[in-house]
């Protein structure tokens, strides 16, 4: 006979852990614990439907086999029709849980409880109604899965720290013993994303500081998943991913990732497959439908393709609501393949594509705050997070009333991003669910991006009204900025301003977060916890994580630890650097050699005191992961600085009057060879230049022999299949940034020259020439005839000296690799870099 539960709380309480003689067991006032397991005999079965939901039988063997673990009891799992006598443990809605008015209808949105009576616990949620013995998705209502995991947790003890045997944490007993006040309660954040399913091996690099398909990044990978290489196999990336792949899933699933689906990215690509041309590509291209040409950007540019679309066009809005609608109706919107309800069942996203480009029409103007406001010359940064806050929002507001005319329970996303950041000047439609992208959230507190996007948050929170209010965090920097640029980082270790933001994003009421990057261990762990509860305490969690992780290694570890967030986060650390992520950041004023010195002591002494091979096999993890890597970072940025920078003189040849032509190529100086970004080793390409001046324009001649067939074009130049020249008075601020691709599309950029703003357009320098000719045998050859006049702020004239450097970007296509290829004339140096710019002498 099932006994009744006592009264369900609508609150968590807490309950203390006993561990008495090898017993664990929970205490709660005078009532008697339930023996689920004693000396290592199961005592308790555990009870599903007959017809169980497919996250109710996961829940049930995730219980079964970490009590095992535990105790080496494995305890039975019946169905409710059986005849069982002893505790029971009724997992998910059954007969038996409807007695007690547990039922599925009764929970909300992925809520769950776990009750306790005398001889019975209940551990059942939402779930969804999917019958089969699959492993539940990340998005897939799973509130018996979640409350199960909740139990392992607090009345059992179980953590897991990593994916993977290593970092799952069970303790030993022969006796378990749990009793406790029972639980109602749901992660405060409904939507909780660091990934996907179908991508979820990629979490296991997020434990890691070394760029994927390096020879650390697999040295680590097989200390975490040993099982998973065989002989000969070490380095083979794809099978590796496959293997892990559902270990991480796994993790994902007892960490909680998913909630409900609202998610938003850039959604408007396949207008370029639907409404780009020319009309004869029909036939080539799938999915195509008419030209309009009038439906994207108007830039006063007619080369390469828009970047974006005419946002203010009243057909463009109608074809968005439309494409919403055929959406909620689980239908493809598009000629390209699309999963169904990739932005959630009730949700739309509506996000320009990344980077500017934005039309110029006249009603589009009229919504972009103009440079000269007097609102901007008192805050420069209103220009650079909201000038185009209206236009877009605008577009969204207009999207959402004709989709809430028809499906008014849907939401439409929206990102608040880039250069429409800021809020808008008008309110947004009830149906907008804003997503707020703190870039800079993991930069130091004390850096102006992140103040100035904390207080942009709270401008966001105390206006939100009805719209529901979402987060990207960007968990990705520094290391992608240092992956970019191919050179270590000091890690960004923020566990105290995570502990802080999520006291914001819980006062704010956040409705959930979508993670873009995410890492590292402990950081990892900290996110997960208070994604599911924010009010837990930071310290306790990290005092939690060290001694479980290392045992009698936690105080050395914690030591290395806390010793690089210190250092990222005081902002003495960073006098007289400009970049405060940059090489010379971390491995001059961060990784100092004494801070280097302090960290391999505490290291060696970690690896003293671990006695057993688990805490051995888990310092090793973080030597291989990170430690590793930063050693090899300070090692080559002082190899950077090492080596030597190019200086040139320019030869002057007869005066051509910018006719690039007319000059005499075989007097110029011939350039080369370049490298990749960040590095000393050349690029595979053979890329050639030359240099010359007349004394009035300066001449260059570009030559990238590959695959002109391949090449890539964009009304913006960028992002790539491109040079950029950068020139400037001084290895620092301000510079400015030539580009321009193969259909002689081109432009300059400053950058620090108008009141310190970076990536500002001078279409006054445009009239610069460039002249491309593609074919099969010198390939992509660029000419291009620069006025020296406007090379720098105040000109320059034979004989004067400046810097420059000359960077070629690829597509992956033309670079035949998996990523860009970026090739640097100077050593050791970027996109933007400017303390390695080449000196260059022009010839008298």
């Amino acid at each position: 006979m099932i006994a009744m539960p006592m009264p369900l709380k609508s609150t968590v309480i807490a309950v203390a852990v006993v561990m008495v003689q090898g017993t664990l067991s929970v205490a709660k006032d005078a009532s008697e614990a339930m023996i689920l397991v004693k000396d290592g005999q199961p005592k308790a079965t555990i009870v599903l439907a007959e017809r169980p939901t497919r996250a109710a039988s996961d829940a049930a063997r995730e219980l079964q086999y970490h009590i095992a673990h535990m105790t080496n009891a494995r305890l039975p799992i019946t169905h409710a029709k059986d005849s069982v006598e002893g505790p029971l443990i009724w997992v998910g809605e059954s007969a038996g849980t409807r007695t007690v008015g547990l039922t599925n209808e009764s929970f909300e949105d992925q809520e769950y409880a776990i009750v306790f009576s005398p001889d019975a616990i209940f551990l059942v949620g939402q779930d969804e109604l999917v019958y089969d013995n699959d492993t539940p998705g990340s998005f897939e209502a799973r509130g018996t899965l979640n409350a199960v995991y909740d139990f392992l947790e607090r009345f059992c003890n179980v953590r897991w720290f990593y994916p993977g045997r290593f970092g799952t944490d069970i303790p030993k007993r022969k006796t378990l013993a749990v009793s406790g006040r029972n639980i109602r309660r749901k992660p405060f954040f409904a939507y909780r994303e660091v990934t996907t399913d179908r991508f979820a091996d990629r979490h296991a690099w997020s434990y890691t500081m070394w760029r994927r398909q390096t020879a650390g990044f697999y040295a680590f990978m097989k200390h975490l998943f040993p099982d998973a290489y065989k002989n000969g196999e070490d380095q083979n990336f794809w099978l590796l991913q496959n293997r892990i792949k559902p270990a991480c899933r796994r993790f994902l699933l007892r960490q909680r990732n998913g909630g409900v689906l609202v998610r938003a990215n850039h959604s408007l690509h396949d207008f370029y497959t639907r409404f780009w041309g020319p009309s004869d590509d029909k036939k080539e291209n799938a999915g195509f439908i008419e030209h309009r040409p009038e439906w994207f950007a108007q830039t006063g540019n007619t080369q390469g393709r828009p970047n974006q679309l005419c946002y203010t066009n009243e057909e463009v809005i109608e074809q968005v609501a439309a494409d919403a609608r055929t959406y909620f109706e689980g239908k493809n919107v598009s000629g390209n393949p699309m999963k169904a309800f990739r932005w959630g069942r009730n949700n739309y996203a509506v996000v320009p594509n990344d980077a500017g480009g934005f039309c110029q029409c006249a009603k589009c103007r009229a919504l972009i705050l103009k440079e000269d406001d007097p609102r901007v010359q008192e805050d420069q940064s209103l220009y650079t997070y909201g000038r185009n806050s209206d236009l877009v929002f605008h577009f969204v507001n207009e999207v959402a009333k004709r989709v809430y005319k028809t499906h008014p329970d849907k939401t439409v996303s929206a990102l608040a991003y880039s250069n429409y950041t800021l809020p808008p000047s008008f309110e947004l439609a009830p149906n907008v669910a804003v997503h707020y992208c703190w870039t800079a959230n993991r930069f130091p507190v004390f850096s102006e991006g992140h103040k100035r996007q904390r207080e942009i948050f709270e401008q966001w929170a105390a206006r939100r009204k009805d719209n529901t209010l979402y987060l990207w965090l960007y968990y990705t920097f520094p290391r992608e900025l240092a992956n970019n640029n191919n050179y270590h980082c000091w890690p960004g270790f923020f566990a105290h301003a995570i502990g802080e933001q999520f006291k914001l994003f819980h006062e704010a009421n956040v409705d959930g977060i979508f993670h873009c990057g995410y890492g590292e261990n402990v950081e990892n762990y900290v996110t997960f916890k208070l994604m599911d509860d924010p009010t837990r305490a930071v310290d306790a969690l990290l005092e939690e994580y060290f001694r479980r992780m290392y045992g009698p290694a936690a105080a050395p570890m914690r030591a290395i630890y806390d010793i690089i967030e210190n250092a990222y986060q005081n902002p003495e650390n960073y006098k007289d650097i400009r970049k405060i992520v940059s090489p010379k950041a971390s491995w001059e004023g961060l990784g100092t050699d004494a801070r280097m010195t302090r960290i391999q002591e505490h290291m060696d002494r970690a690896k003293t005191v671990a006695t057993s091979d688990l805490y051995r096999t888990r310092v090793a993890l973080f030597e291989t992961g990170i430690w590793d890597y930063m050693k090899a970072g300070k090692a080559t940025y002082a190899e950077r600085m090492a080596t030597p920078i190019p200086e040139f003189t320019i030869p002057r040849v007869a005066g051509a009057q910018g006719k690039v032509d007319a000059i005499n190529w075989d007097k110029a100086l011939t350039i080369g060879p370049w490298y990749k970004r960040g590095s000393v080793e050349a690029v595979g390409a053979n890329l050639t230049g030359k240099l010359a001046h007349d004394g009035e324009f300066l001449y260059l001649e570009l030559v990238d022999p590959r695959h002109p067939d391949k090449l890539q074009n964009f009304k913006m130049v960028y992002p790539y299949d491109e040079w950029e020249i950068y020139f400037a008075e001084a290895r620092a601020l301000p510079f400015r940034q030539y580009a321009f691709n193969s259909e002689e599309t081109h432009n300059v950029l400053s950058h620090g020259e108008v009141n310190f703003r970076q990536n500002v357009v001078m279409p006054e320098l445009f009239d610069y020439v460039v002249e491309c000719t593609t074919d099969s045998d010198r390939g992509w050859v660029a000419r291009v005839a620069v006025p020296l006049e406007d090379l720098i702020p105040h000109g320059v004239e034979p004989g004067d000296t400046f810097y420059m450097n000359i960077v070629r970007v690829a597509s992956p296509q033309v670079a035949e690799s998996n990523d860009l290829e970026v090739g640097s004339l100077v050593p050791f140096c970027s996109v933007k870099d400017t303390d390695r710019l080449a000196e260059v002498t022009l010839a008298k």
